[in-house]
C-alpha cells in the first residue's frame, strides 16, 4: 500500500469577524461555503470556542482573511524568543506560557500551537488536543 502526501493547501481563504486580527489564531465554526472557511477566535476559557485550527495571517477586507494551518508562519508576530514553546493564550493569540485558570474565570484549556524558530518566525503545529487546568 502506498502512502499518498495530503493534497491540502497550508492555507486557504476564510470569513472571519471584523474583530478577529491578524495573528489570532482560529476554530472552524462551520462547513466551507463558497471556497471560504468560516472561523472566529478561540478563547481558552471556553472548551465550545477551541480548538485553534489555523492562524489568521492577513486580512483582505474587514470580515474575510487568509488563514495558514501549519508550517512555518513569517512576519506577523515579533520578539519571539527561539526555541519556546507557543499556547493559545488569553485572546486567543500567541503566548509562551499555558492559560492560567485563577485569570480566565477557574478553567482554562491549554492546547499547543508550535515553537518559535527565529524572532519573527514560528513552526505553527496546532495540536488539537486540548488540557484542561483549574485553579484551586
Amino acid at each position: 500500500m502506498a502512502v499518498v502526501p495530503s493534497k491540502r493547501e497550508s492555507t486557504g481563504l476564510a470569513d472571519c469577524l471584523a474583530a478577529d486580527n491578524v495573528g489570532a489564531l482560529v476554530r472552524a465554526t462551520g462547513a466551507v461555503v463558497s471556497g471560504r472557511y468560516q472561523v472566529e477566535t478561540v478563547d481558552p476559557s471556553a472548551v465550545d470556542k477551541m480548538p485553534a485550527v489555523a492562524m489568521i495571517i492577513q486580512k483582505t477586507s474587514p470580515t474575510e482573511c487568509v488563514i495558514q494551518f501549519s508550517g512555518i508562519v513569517h512576519g506577523v508576530y515579533s520578539a519571539l524568543t527561539p526555541g519556546e514553546q507557543l499556547f493559545v493564550g488569553p485572546g486567543g493569540v500567541l503566548d509562551d506560557e499555558p492559560p492560567d485558570p485563577g485569570v480566565l474565570g477557574g478553567e482554562s484549556f491549554v492546547q499547543y500551537i508550535g515553537v518559535s524558530v527565529d524572532e519573527e518566525e514560528l513552526s505553527l503545529t496546532p495540536v488539537p488536543m486540548l488540557i484542561t487546568r483549574r485553579s484551586t
